[in-house]
């Protein structure tokens, strides 16, 4: 299915990271997680009570690779990307 293309740069941030944590590049994960922050919306009420779960989620995996654990956060940052996808296909659906 075909996402618009702020969906797409947002699967293809997910996949990127995912891809640097199987490389354990530690200081490369950790920025392309800040993109992922900086790209979070607090403004919007309706996009508020997601962004602040999203940003403890992402806080959580960049200490856990400031700590040396790379598994952990590939696995919350696949889960976080899936749902994406699912979400923007049902946005398609609909």
């Amino acid at each position: 299915m075909k996402f618009t293309a702020e969906q797409t740069l947002l699967i293809n941030t997910y996949e990127l990271t995912i891809k640097l944590c199987n490389k354990k590049e530690k200081a490369s994960v950790i920025k392309t997680i800040q993109v992922l922050i900086n790209a979070l919306n607090f403004e919007n009420d309706a996009a508020k009570e997601i962004s602040e779960g999203l940003l403890r989620l992402y806080l959580y995996c960049q200490e856990q690779i400031r700590l040396e654990d790379f598994e952990r956060p590939i696995l919350v940052l696949k889960e976080i990307k899936e749902s994406f996808e699912k979400a923007f296909e049902n946005i398609k659906e609909n």
